[in-house]
């Protein structure tokens, strides 16, 4: 293992739009662990990414979703980075969105738009 694979951690802010037809606020509050799991598409014992909060905000006929949560580098990533070097991040944000997208908490919902923000500090 080089030095470029020490263990580095990425902060995000995930937005999802979605249709505005969930009457339980609590539908929105629980039930995020899991949603970064499995990022890159090979089941392990630790998760891919974790979800430190979730807010939302009511928007007439649009919800939005902001997700804060963070990637700790395995070697799944590394993996991803060692194969593409130049858009690894691209091929990584698509990946994130795929896994948003086949969440089941999402089964019964209409997704508008998701955008994945990296936080920079």
């Amino acid at each position: 293992m080089n030095n470029s694979n020490s263990i580095n951690t990425q902060y995000f802010t995930i937005t999802i739009d979605i249709k505005n037809d969930i009457n339980d606020d609590d539908y929105l509050k629980e039930g995020w662990l899991k949603l970064l799991e499995n990022i890159y598409g090979t089941k392990t014992n630790n998760f891919d990414g974790y979800v430190n909060k979730v807010s939302f905000e009511d928007k007439s006929s649009l919800l939005k979703l902001y997700i804060d949560c963070y990637i700790i580098g395995n070697e799944k990533l590394y993996k991803l980075k060692e194969n593409n070097p130049d858009n690894w991040q691209n091929i990584q944000n698509d990946l994130i969105i795929n896994a948003i997208k086949n969440y089941d908490k999402f089964e019964k919902s209409q997704i508008i738009n998701i955008q994945v923000d990296k936080k920079l500090f």
